[in-house]
């Protein structure tokens, strides 16, 4: 019942898409994600590059990036994330890169839909998620060794069977702290395993 002062105007289908994205950019600072996920969805709903482009305010090779890198993630994986507004454009494009192979898709899925990662923030998601697709788990020449790389190929952790048993090797060096947080985690990791 309180009476307010209104400004109504006729718009086009493009102009209110243009004016929804100049809104949403003035009201928050989109992440790269965000901008990627509305111009593949206006794109989809059949919007010419050109009206994407003034929404966004940005370049034709800009949204070229952001619209393929929507289309290689996907959305249930860019759900589950979020924002992770510190991810940046290039890492999430690296990301779309990884996804291209099912098991590395599989396996940042895997990595962002335990119970765990559902209670951190969105770059945390962001960074398992790409740890994940990243680690290429391959065997080695050498019987039963087998190495984690990162995804400039660098060895992060080694595991090789032994008569005495399974010996790990981590280079902290490559990846600091994380031969601490796997000790960390090792009771976690057998409670896991004696649950299933």
């Amino acid at each position: 019942g309180v009476k307010v002062r209104a400004v109504v105007r006729t718009m086009s289908d493009a102009e209110l898409v243009i004016a929804q994205g100049s809104e949403n950019a003035a009201r928050v600072d989109l992440s790269f994600i965000e901008k990627a996920t509305f111009a593949k969805a206006l794109e989809e709903r059949g919007f010419d590059r050109t009206v994407i482009m003034r929404a966004l305010a940005t370049d034709k090779t800009e949204l070229s990036k952001l619209i393929a890198t929507a289309k290689g993630i996907p959305n249930d994986l860019i759900q589950a994330i979020g924002p992770a507004p510190k991810a940046g454009r290039r890492r999430w494009m690296a990301l779309a890169e990884l996804l291209a192979d099912e098991k590395a898709r599989a396996r940042a899925t895997k990595a962002v839909a335990s119970t765990q990662m559902a209670e951190r923030d969105s770059d945390a998601r962001f960074a398992a998620a790409l740890t994940a697709a990243s680690a290429k788990s391959s065997v080695q020449a050498s019987g039963e060794a087998r190495s984690w790389l990162d995804g400039a190929g660098r060895t992060i952790v080694r595991a090789e069977r032994r008569k005495t048993g399974l010996v790990l090797s981590v280079d902290p060096s490559i990846e600091p702290g994380f031969d601490e947080f796997l000790l960390s985690r090792l009771d976690d990791l057998l409670a896991d395993f004696r649950r299933r």
